[in-house]
């Protein structure tokens, strides 16, 4: 509703500004004169008063005064009150200080000031509440000037004095609508002063009168309104129920409005019943405030709202169940946790993850406990969002369900929410399952739970001993697990298995060693690469291995034996492409001796040029001044001769000739 926005902003405006008085901030006011002058008081006032003062230390001894300043600083600040530079500063200075003299002395600058200045000073007069002000504040309500007339209206509006609440009304109906604003939010800073005085007749009175105004804005009439209903408070309600039922969205906002405001039962009840009277549009917000009050006294209301034919109602109510924090709302909100309306659903299971307290988690282990697959998904995303750890004995029997997506997300769950007792039922459980998701769900709960648990030594003999009973189907989740966790008892094994264990089971402990996650499978497979019977098998593992060999994290003297390592064992394009790439990381002299061979072959020649290059280049580099070593400077030269791409050409011949 455009309205209803618009009406929140005027809400805010007016519980900033007018209803709150709108005083800016001010120093603690300073005790009485004391007998005695204190001599930082004596020594700002000589700094304000020197010749050659700049206009910064003035303003540091005004900000000074304050905060210790009594009315002996009078002097020295009254004659900057009308200079344009310094006059904020002085009042600054002065609006704390107690005494008529200081009411007087702004006054008197007043009487002879005009533009910022003369605004300023009455607003000054209108923050410390100076009664003998009104006059000249009234004269001001005429000036042509807006800021002027603005600044006068604030201040009569702050003295709230019977004459000063006169002048104002005196000019209310022949006012420009501009000058009514103003006027109306100083009649309602005059009520908000009164109403806190108690002095609760002239208060209501201001109050009504604006509301009844055919002129008043419309935020002012709101915020009059608004007034009245915080005077009646939570004692009577009767007001505050007109208003919610009236159905003018004017009223029913600024009732809402006041409710934010306005503790007790009773106001929660007048918000109840209301709802059930309003239209949609404006039942909502109603709705809304009931919940969120937090008060148990609000849950019938929603309770009953919930069966409103209105689906945006039922939503809303829904919701509300939620943010109402009642924990009796769980049993409610179980049936629509399941509801076949997503929105429903969504505010059933959001507000279901938020009640506090046993009676929700009961809630959830009830939609878990249910034979519908429906019901127990509905449980297993409440689990999820409660981050419910309780619930994984049930996630346990959930996991032998015939429902596939049930199971796949008790699974999930587990390796989110799990412990090691649930690592070594999980190594163990994962025997029974035969489903590919299944598996693939499996593995990633494992893998979850090992980081969640720290998973160690003892882990890694959990998963070997669930290997021994493992048939093909489910071992490679195991060995997928091995080459997560690491370590030479897990390697030793997954190696054994690849060479002389049970021939369904080698390929999981292959693409295990080819997932390894440490270099200190590097050994394994260079051994692989050189002796496996199967060729693909020798091919994919001199891969890794290459893969490795060009990995910046090891150490370059262990990159350089690797590629040692494999020069022998390189066959074909795409392998000599990989064993270059991994040489032409390095940065040693010795890259010429590994590349040689590849430079005679039109199909590798380019690439080993280029790997010449990116050493020459790294090692030129490091060089600085000092030239590279001959070996390198004849393979460079040897690049310019054997290439045809431009590119790798004018790389080498920058190097050989590095200023040309």
């Amino acid at each position: 509703m455009n309205s209803t926005r618009l009406f929140r902003v005027f809400t805010s405006l007016i519980a900033a500004g007018a209803l709150a008085g709108g005083c800016r901030t001010r120093p603690v006011a300073a005790p009485p004169t004391q007998s005695r002058p204190d001599p930082r008081e004596t020594e700002l006032c000589a700094r304000l008063q020197a010749p050659d003062a700049d206009l910064k230390a003035r303003m540091d001894a005004c900000r000074e005064l304050a905060r210790i300043g009594s009315v002996r600083a009078l002097p020295a600040l009254a004659p900057m009150l009308t200079n344009a530079e310094l006059s904020h500063m002085a009042r600054y200075a002065l609006e704390p200080v107690p005494g008529e003299a200081v009411n007087e002395a702004l006054r008197q600058a007043a009487h002879g000031a005009e533009g910022p200045v003369l605004a300023g000073l009455l607003t000054s007069l209108g923050v410390r509440r100076d009664t003998a002000a009104v006059p000249l504040l009234a004269r001001h309500l005429t000036s042509p000037s807006p800021e002027i007339r603005r600044a006068a209206a604030l201040a009569l509006g702050e003295v709230a004095t019977p004459e000063a609440v006169r002048a104002l009304w005196t000019i209310w109906e022949t006012a420009a609508p501009d000058v009514r604003a103003t006027l109306g939010e100083a009649l309602l800073r005059a009520a908000h002063r009164l109403h806190q005085a108690g002095q609760w007749k002239p208060a209501l009175r201001i109050y009504e009168g604006l509301e009844a105004s055919g002129v008043a804005p419309a935020h002012i009439r709101f915020a009059a309104l608004q007034g009245r209903i915080l005077m009646q408070g939570p004692r009577d309600v009767r007001l505050l129920s007109e208003c919610l039922r009236s159905g003018d969205p004017l009223r029913v906002e600024a009732a809402l409005a006041a409710a934010q405001q306005l503790p007790g039962e009773s106001v929660t009840r007048a918000l109840g019943e209301a709802a059930s009277l309003l239209p949609p549009d404006l039942s909502l917000p109603v709705l809304q405030a009931v919940a969120f009050r937090g008060d148990p006294a609000g849950l019938p209301f929603l309770l009953q709202a919930t069966n409103h034919p209105d689906p945006r109602v039922r939503v809303t109510a829904i919701q509300g169940l939620g943010w109402l924090g009642d924990p009796r709302a769980a049993t409610a909100l179980v049936p629509w946790a399941y509801h076949a309306e997503p929105e429903l659903r969504e505010a059933a299971r959001s507000g279901l993850a938020a009640l506090p307290g046993a009676a929700a988690e009961q809630a959830i282990f009830s939609l878990l406990d249910a034979d519908d697959p429906a019901r127990q998904l509905a449980g297993l995303d409440l689990v999820r969002r409660r981050r419910l750890a309780a619930a994984l004995p049930r996630l346990q029997r959930m996991v032998r369900t015939q429902a596939p997506e049930v199971r796949l997300a008790a699974i999930r769950l587990i390796g989110e929410l799990g412990n090691r007792m649930q690592w070594n039922w999980l190594l163990t459980e994962v025997r029974h399952l035969n489903e590919r998701e299944d598996l693939d769900a499996a593995r990633q709960a494992l893998l979850a739970l090992a980081t969640r648990i720290g998973a160690g030594p003892q882990e890694t003999e959990g998963v070997l001993t669930a290997l021994a009973g493992t048939g093909p189907t489910q071992a490679p989740v195991l060995y997928g697990v091995l080459a997560q966790l690491g370590g030479d008892r897990a390697l030793r094994y997954s190696l054994a298995t690849v060479r002389t264990g049970p021939q369904e089971l080698r390929a999981a402990a292959f693409e295990a060693l080819l997932q390894w996650r440490s270099p200190e499978v590097t050994e394994a497979l260079l051994l692989l690469a050189r002796e496996a019977p199967e060729a693909d098998r020798r091919e994919n593992a001199l891969r890794r291995y290459l893969q490795w060999a060009a990995d910046p994290e090891l150490n370059a003297e262990q990159r350089l034996a690797m590629c040692r390592q494999a020069s022998r064992l390189v066959e074909g394009t795409s392998m000599a492409h990989l064993y270059l790439a991994a040489v032409g990381g390095l940065s040693t002299p010795e890259v010429v001796t590994l590349v040689k061979p590849f430079l005679d072959s039109t199909e590798t020649r380019d690439a080993a040029c280029a790997a010449l290059l990116n050493v020459a280049e790294r090692l030129c580099k490091t060089a600085g001044q000092q030239p590279l070593p001959e070996p390198v400077q004849l393979a460079v030269q040897r690049v310019i001769s054997l290439t045809a791409n431009e590119d790798l050409k004018r790389r080498a011949q920058a190097l050989v000739n590095p200023g040309g």
